[in-house]
């Protein structure tokens, strides 16, 4: 479970933005999408073929799956990157693109990550939005950490 009470946390993956991640995922691991949202991203990335847990849970105080692939709540950055370097999972976190330049990520992770950056700027979907306008978000990439098709690389969509 994690409380959205931030207005910046209540943007939902889009399946396309999923696909750009998807051929970065490990197939023979279980993925563990730990941000909730409106549930619907685990649904999708079951139907991809992957092996996914997604529940309304806490990231905080809960461990699963091989890999860790979600949305970080973008209000709770620094606290996220810091539990992802302590459950020392492989991870591919999206995240806003300005936290490469924070001092303390890179102290977190030195030289362990690699970067998958979109040649657009990615749309989200407003959480609990009745219609289909999507928002289009500041720079935001992927950040992988012990991914073996990025492996502390910056690739380049």
């Amino acid at each position: 479970m994690f409380n959205n009470d931030n207005e910046t946390d209540n943007y939902m993956t889009t399946e396309y933005i999923w696909d750009l991640m998807i051929p970065y995922i490990p197939k023979d691991k279980v993925i563990w999408e730990c941000f909730y949202g409106d549930g619907k991203s685990g649904e999708y990335l079951s139907t991809k073929g992957l092996d996914v847990i997604h529940r309304d849970i806490d990231f905080f105080t809960n461990s699963y799956g091989d890999v860790i692939c979600s949305n970080c709540p973008f209000s709770k950055k620094r606290e996220v990157f810091t539990r992802l370097k302590e459950l020392d999972k492989p991870f591919i976190m999206i995240s806003s693109a300005v936290i490469l330049s924070h001092v303390w990520f890179q102290k977190l992770f030195k030289n362990e990550i690699g970067v998958i950056i979109p040649n657009h700027r990615l749309k989200y979907k407003p959480l609990n939005s009745d219609n289909d306008k999507l928002f289009t978000a500041p720079p935001t990439w992927f950040f992988c950490y012990k991914i073996d098709k990025v492996k502390n690389n910056i690739i380049f969509l």
